[in-house]
């Protein structure tokens, strides 16, 4: 299911809040440790849905290397595989840099009934307090961060522990902050970068993409190198 920008809805209580778990990345291509973090993030939070947002433009981050079209084709693939997960284009419908804050700030007022959580790896939450407007992000939604290659919990938490401390300083009066929770599962060590290289050397890659993926990635000849 893809969540179209201008055609957001806003979801009905059922017996108790609704909590919808939010991922974004450049997912240029998607692969299953994107997949593990996801549902590794609505099991242990007992999400009921996850969304992932492929960037548009993002201003912390080098420019994708593949289209808008393709890497939102390839998340709906990806999310096929369960169905606690969809898609939305929110960050690529937006014109100019997108920044978190205002993809969530949108999705608060569309949603005022939900509980929001972000997801994150910790690779992103040490360059956590270089995105925009970062201590408001705290008063919005929850964060989960999903530990990546060597980072351990320990070193984590002690991050975790200062971002709240700063969002709280920053809160207005009856402001409250959110959680951040630390996943107690870990990844497999691959990134993006990782097979997009592998794959222009030719490399065999089917063991860290899903298979629907893998395909639309063969069928468009996407990451080969230029000769």
């Amino acid at each position: 299911m893809i969540y179209w920008a201008k055609f957001l809805a806003v979801f009905v209580l059922v017996n108790k809040m609704r909590q919808i778990g939010f991922f974004g990345g450049t997912f240029d291509p998607p692969h299953i440790a994107h997949r593990q973090m996801a549902l590794a993030f609505a099991d242990f939070l007992s999400l009921d849905e996850v969304i992932l947002i492929p960037a548009g433009q993002p201003y912390h981050k080098n420019p994708t290397q593949t289209s808008t079209e393709h890497r939102l084709k390839m998340c709906c693939l990806l999310a096929e595989s369960d169905s606690r997960l969809s898609v939305s284009d929110i960050d690529i419908v937006r014109q100019g840099a997108t920044y978190t804050i205002d993809t969530l700030t949108i999705f608060q007022q569309t949603m005022p009934e939900v509980g929001l959580w972000w997801l994150m790896g910790s690779d992103s939450m040490r360059q956590f307090h270089t995105w925009r407007r970062y201590q408001e992000l705290l008063h919005i939604a929850n964060f989960a961060i999903a530990c990546r290659g060597h980072d351990d919990f320990s070193d984590a938490e002690n991050i975790t522990k200062t971002l709240l401390e700063q969002g709280q300083k920053h809160a207005e009066q009856n402001q409250a902050t959110r959680q951040i929770i630390l996943l107690p599962t870990q990844p497999e060590n691959i990134s993006s970068t990782q097979i997009r290289t592998a794959i222009a050397h030719g490399e065999d890659v089917h063991q860290w993409i899903e298979p629907s993926v893998m395909a639309y990635i063969q069928e468009n000849h996407l990451y080969q190198k230029q000769e």
